[in-house]
């Protein structure tokens, strides 16, 4: 019987079922904030790139960077990379062995040639098959040495900003210079504004685990400070 008058409500009151749908909607969603259940199998796990494809064939050494010739800003070491057209075969350069993946693929990074000689020599071999190729670098000249004492002298060449630049107002510069820590520098801008800069702090000791130790012979350089101002506002 009351099945029978629920019916027939539903049948005189299109409103009624369709409030009577979205509770029932309602009722069956999950509360707010609970995480959806994920089946144990369906689970993501741990995400991992593909294993690199083994590659054999025929010895290709090859130098994508550097260039020949190239100009390397660095000061102590840089990056070389390229391929060998195959995976089973070995590779130095300048000596040292650089590991090659199972495609042929291969990088290293190196310490800068000597500045006498700023070449690298790469060696492929494998077996008795063997390809020899020389990279030309060209190296900045070295930066100079600054006193503490004796004539003032500075890092011209390390002056930023280097050129005359175009700035907006609003624009922040940064001015550095490399000197000795025991000189004063000062930035004077056109309408004859001066700013001091500052050298960097110095760096705190560091601690051993043991007692000191030092090498016979080895020494720190000295007056490789740079000099710098906080960003000011462009002129």
């Amino acid at each position: 019987m009351r099945r029978a008058f629920v019916a027939a409500l539903v049948r005189s009151s299109p409103a009624l079922a369709l409030c009577a749908s979205a509770a029932c909607a309602t009722a069956a969603r999950p509360p707010a904030g609970a995480a959806p259940a994920v089946a144990p199998d369906s689970a993501p796990g741990p995400l991992a790139f593909p294993p690199v494809p083994r590659v054999t064939g025929k010895l290709d050494l090859r130098v994508v960077y550097p260039p020949d010739g190239a100009t390397i800003v660095a000061r102590d070491s840089t990056f070389i990379f390229g391929s060998l057209g195959t995976g089973d075969a070995q590779l130095t350069v300048n000596g040292v062995d650089v590991p090659v993946l199972p495609n042929g693929a291969w990088l290293g990074w190196l310490p800068l040639p000597p500045r006498d000689n700023p070449r690298w020599s790469l060696v492929a071999a494998r077996g008795s098959d063997t390809v020899r190729v020389t990279r030309r670098l060209v190296l900045p000249p070295a930066r100079p040495m600054l006193s503490e004492s004796g004539p003032l002298a500075v890092d011209s060449a390390s002056l930023r900003p280097g050129t005359r630049e175009a700035r907006l107002a609003t624009d922040l510069v940064r001015v550095a210079l490399r000197a000795p820590r025991s000189a004063t520098v000062d930035w004077i801008a056109a309408d004859g504004t001066r700013r001091a800069l500052r050298p960097p702090p110095t760096p705190p000791p560091t601690r051993r685990c043991g007692p000191p130790t030092s090498r016979p012979g080895s020494s720190r350089p000295k007056g490789a400070s740079s000099w710098r101002a906080a960003p000011t506002p462009s002129r």
